[in-house]
């Protein structure tokens, strides 16, 4: 039968009346000013601040994706009971997740986010939101209320002094309170609550929906520091959204501008987005008293009624926000600044993925060391090891539902018998009520490295309506939030099923290479018609579930919260497994889990007893300025050893301007030779990279920094051992490149890895000096011999050699310095390590030379000339055995 409803949210979460913020009477309400110890004793001190970029798309991101839905994933643990009037309490995790979204909100907005939970202040808020469930409305008076029961002193005392909310609980109210939706709540007075600057301590009381009776909130927001100085914010003023980058969840219908004693009432807004005018509709001028005085509208024709964020962007969308006239102390000012709202399940070019490093062998006897690299904005990271196994199954509900998770509604079974699409079972999704139906796999699945991967079904949608919707839904955070990578609405009317048959469906997971994966179907309907049969006939029918290209990956054990960069990981037991890292938020929320690396476990001590592989060279780059012919930059690499290794080599200019390097060529190319019998042979060679999934993805396994240029040139080539040159071809141009060398690790035979990067380039000043970088991965140090040559260049004929070169090796990007060398002076131990390298002699003990022993870690080598003196210069970097 096709049913047509109101959206379920607005039945089942809200009321007529949601929220009610204290009206002005109750600031006179409060308490003369304490210390902070007859205040209570157990109010916790005051912290850091929560500070977040806003305008960095990707710590944004990584903050809601961490902190905002950290406070989704924590039960209330509400003891009491409604109709007997026992307010009971909720842990101490509930309510720090209230408080973590409250702060969550003030360090998006550019507020002090140092809020802490007042123990007495919740506990009186708790009798609050019992008595506002219990009578099932809203008043910051109750005890003046007709006909209320379990009103007491201290409730009633919260409810002064309190946002109070039916209808909902816990962090989801602190959204409600954002949002600010309906009639009454034009001024958005529980927001300007939620981001007054002096506020120190907050409150909340809890309760749970119990038969008749709704859920219930109240947060205490008004501390002895209401009237306090206002202390500095991000801004000059406080807007929501915020000037910055702003996920769309996020945003709602009223925007709202406040700054401290402003006048506007004679101010106006406008608004663009991407450059073209919208409406801006004025919903309330309010003054100040404790509060800033504050301007809000409603944006593009919304209503104020309106409960739904932004739409999710296909592109982040760009509105920019003007405010005239604005009345400060007797002089006008306008204000204009721009909002950015994205999408937070899409990364952006700016994206930087939390990746592991080291050897790809470990011991259960020993611990064996690894490098953990996670976005600079975090504030260390956590590790996990994975079992990985083959994943052999093909789920079709034969016989059950075969281990995935039923989060359907308990009046039909989400296993059906009949209108299979193969065997004797089928998984089914319906609404015979509103809701959201999920199935979810059993496991976490590690999508392959290298190769294809998907996820295939056969899917069947009969009688559904186009508000009911049939998604396919990955995680990657652990189920923390999810992302939809296929949809398709109903398109039934009623007199014929959307498809008769069984239609077979495929997505390409290519684009998760090396990342942990949850998996769910999901039928939604929240409002419009529906089809509210449980027959197999209606809803979604789903079969022969495959994954191909996965393993399944359990979960064995977690660490704690980790500093540094480095982690000792002592096998559990011998096998496959895999190593993850997630950087972290203020040490305690964590960001999205990184690609797994994969480690081979066997019964040694680790790095001290033969479980670890010895450290190697990981990464070779240079830079430097290319012209052409003779001139382009050439940079030489050595895969030694044995046997082949895959190698992603890049070429790198246009991006590097994004990075604000001047100067650089605009559209380079990738020359690969091998060099072969006295001559160079061409291998491969790239113009413009591809910008596709399988390389941009490599990028982020490596802990490469994306291209946001596809003028770029980047290969991924299997190479044998042997003496290789890559050119830098600037097309007639000249200008800085980067040359890059990464191995991937993923394709190695024998022994093969990288041993040695030279580059022969004109050594200018500042910025124009020869820098070769690399990374040594594993779990002992590195000897090496680096040199930078100049003088002794001129036997070979080279013109215009730097006579005087000094060389610096700096550690973490020039942080550091490790060693240095102007005149290597015939050091012996150099002489005989470059002879038994094949490294030719050096007749000038003006060049410089180093021999140095390193741990895993980043480094740099810079050739420069001494007193600014310029000059074509050689720098070199082998691995000594």
């Amino acid at each position: 039968m096709l049913r047509s409803t109101l959206p379920l949210a607005f039945l089942l979460l809200f009321g007529t009346v949601v929220f009610a913020q204290p009206t002005s009477p109750a600031l006179n309400e409060l308490p003369a000013l304490q210390s902070a110890s007859e205040i209570d004793p157990k109010a916790q001190a005051l912290g850091e601040p929560w500070i977040v970029d806003i305008n960095s798309r990707e710590e944004v991101r990584q903050f809601y994706r961490s902190i905002y839905n950290a406070s989704n994933q924590v039960d209330s643990g509400w003891n009491g009971n409604t109709a007997s009037g026992n307010a009971g309490t909720t842990t101490d995790a509930f309510k720090s997740a209230v408080i973590d979204r409250i702060n969550f909100y003030r360090a998006l907005a550019g507020v002090p986010a140092v809020i802490k939970i007042n123990s007495t202040f919740s506990a009186k808020a708790q009798q609050a939101a019992l008595i506002m469930s219990a009578n099932g409305g809203l008043s910051h008076t109750p005890a003046d209320e007709a006909g209320w029961v379990h009103v007491t002193a201290d409730g009633h005392e919260a409810a002064g002094k309190s946002n109070i909310g039916i209808g909902s609980r816990g962090p989801n109210t602190i959204d409600g309170y954002m949002r600010d939706h309906g009639a009454g709540n034009e001024s958005v007075g529980h927001r300007r609550w939620l981001f007054h600057g002096p506020t120190q301590e907050m409150g909340t009381g809890d309760v749970e929906a119990q038969g008749s009776f709704q859920a219930a909130n109240a947060l205490w927001v008004q501390d002895a520091q209401v009237f306090s100085p206002r202390p500095a914010s991000r801004e000059e003023f406080v807007a929501w959204p915020p000037k910055g980058k702003i996920p769309a969840p996020l945003v709602w219908a009223r925007w709202s501008f406040s700054y401290p004693g402003a006048d506007f009432s004679g101010s106006t807004v406008t608004m663009t987005r991407d450059g073209s005018p919208i409406s801006a509709d004025l919903n309330a001028i309010t003054g100040g008293s404790a509060l800033d005085p504050i301007i809000v509208w409603r944006y593009d024709g919304k209503s104020g009624n309106d409960l739904t964020p932004h739409l999710t962007p296909s592109s982040d969308t760009n509105y920019e926000v003007t405010i005239n006239n604005v009345n400060l102390g007797g002089s006008s000012r306008s204000f204009t600044y721009t909002v950015t709202v994205f999408d937070p399940n899409t990364p952006g070019t700016d994206f930087v993925e939390s990746t592991v490093a080291g050897p790809t062998n470990a011991g259960t006897g020993g611990p064996t060391e690894f490098t953990a690299t996670i976005p600079t904005f975090g504030s260390g990271f956590y590790w996990r090891e994975l079992t990985l196994s083959p994943l052999s199954v093909i789920f079709g509900a034969e016989g059950s539902l075969q281990g995935l998770v039923d989060g359907t509604n308990a009046s039909y079974s989400a296993r059906a018998t009949n209108s299979t699409a193969s065997g004797n079972g089928v998984y089914h999704l319906t609404h015979p009520e509103p809701g959201v139906e999920t199935l979810t796999l059993p496991d976490r699945y590690k999508i392959a490295t290298n190769g294809p991967a998907s996820l295939a079904f056969a899917s069947r949608i009969g009688f559904a309506s186009a508000d009911q919707v049939a998604t396919v839904e990955l995680s990657t955070n652990g189920g923390s939030s999810w992302s939809a990578v296929y949809s398709q609405a109903g398109t039934s009317n009623g007199s014929a099923p959307t498809e008769s048959s069984f239609q077979n469906r495929s997505i390409d997971l290519t684009s998760f290479a090396g990342q942990t994966l949850n998996v769910r179907f999901v039928f939604t309907f929240s409002s419009g018609t529906f089809f509210n049969s449980a027959s197999t006939n209606s809803g979604w029918l789903i079969d022969d579930i495959n994954l191909d290209g996965a393993q399944v990956a359990v979960v064995l054990s977690t660490s704690g919260h980790v500093s540094g960069t480095t982690f000792d990981y002592t096998a559990s037991s011998t096998g496959s497994k895999g190593l993850q890292v997630r950087g972290a938020f203020f040490d305690n929320y964590a960001m999205d889990w990184g690609s797994v690396y994969s480690v081979t476990a066997d019964s040694g001590n680790g790095s001290g007893g033969g479980g670890g592989d010895a450290s190697r060279i990981v990464n070779m780059s240079v830079r430097s300025v290319s012209g052409t012919g003779a001139d382009a930059l050439s940079v030489g690499m050595v895969v030694g050893g044995a046997g082949a290794k895959n190698l992603v080599i890049r070429v790198v200019g246009p991006t590097l301007g994004a990075f604000g390097v001047p100067g650089v060529v605009t559209d380079p190319q990738l020359q690969l030779l091998r060099s072969e019998n006295g001559s160079n042979v061409a291998v491969i060679d790239n113009d413009n990279w591809d910008g596709g999934p399988t390389l941009t993805n490599l990028f982020s396994t490596l802990g490469a920094f994306p291209l946001s240029s596809n003028l770029d040139a980047a290969i991924s080539t299997l190479l044998t051992t042997a003496v290789y040159i890559a050119v830098a071809d600037t097309k007639g141009s000249t200008g800085v490149v980067l040359v890059e060398a990464y191995d991937t690790e993923a394709v190695t035979s024998g022994t093969a890895r990288l041993v040695n990067v030279s580059a022969r380039s004109q050594v200018g000043t500042g910025g124009d000096v020869l820098v070769a970088g690399f990374v040594i991965a594993g779990t002992g140090t590195k000897t090496l011999l680096i040199r930078g040559v100049g003088a002794s260049l001129g036997d070979f004929g080279v013109p215009g050699v730097l006579q005087n070169p000094q060389l610096i090796v700096h550690k973490d990007s020039g942080a550091t310095v490790i060693a240095s060398n102007d005149n290597w002076n015939n050091n012996a131990s150099i002489a005989s390590t470059a002879q038994t390298l094949g490294a030719f002699p050096l007749s000038s003990t003006a060049d410089a030379a180093l021999l140095v022993t390193l741990a895993p870690g980043v480094y740099t080598a810079t050739v420069s000339g001494v007193n600014d003196t310029t000059g074509i210069a050689l720098v070199e970097v082998y691995e000594v055995p």
